[in-house]
């Protein structure tokens, strides 16, 4: 059993930790944005990830949708049941850009769509999104 000493150390030593977590994570008071969009739609289950913007009429402008994985992966994405096109940004672990599939139609389906390298996230937005951001390839997501 911890001494009562011990106890209070520990104590202290976990709200240190905390504090350390919550300075480092404030980015000096600025947030961080992706890709300075005003909202961003999570898909956070595996239904909402296989339904994404499907059956939509439209995407609000500077919004998007982000697919997160669990490990490194190629997933394929499809326009099944779209009624717009997109842009579609592949993003590693570091949230840098790893590639892009510009003005995605919805009639391209069932031609499926994979990045080139095993990605982490995966952000939808408006079709002319990446050329009018002049999003480049190796550049950082985040602001």
């Amino acid at each position: 059993m911890l001494s009562k000493k011990l106890k209070k150390i520990f104590l202290v030593l976990i709200a240190v930790l905390f504090l350390i977590f919550i300075f480092q994570n404030k980015n000096n008071g600025a947030e961080k944005k992706l890709f300075n969009l005003e909202k961003i739609e999570i898909t956070r289950t595996s239904a909402e990830q296989a339904r994404g913007l499907s059956g939509r009429a439209s995407l609000p402008e500077n919004s998007g949708m982000l697919f997160s994985y669990s490990t490194d992966t190629r997933p394929a994405f499809w326009m099944k049941e779209m009624n717009f096109p997109i842009d579609i940004i592949w993003l590693d672990k570091d949230w840098r850009v790893v590639g892009f599939e510009k003005n995605v139609s919805p009639s391209t389906f069932p031609q499926t769509f994979s990045p080139s390298s095993p990605i982490r996230y995966v952000l939808e937005v408006n079709a002319g999104f990446v050329d009018k951001r002049q999003i480049k390839l190796g550049e950082k997501a985040y602001n």
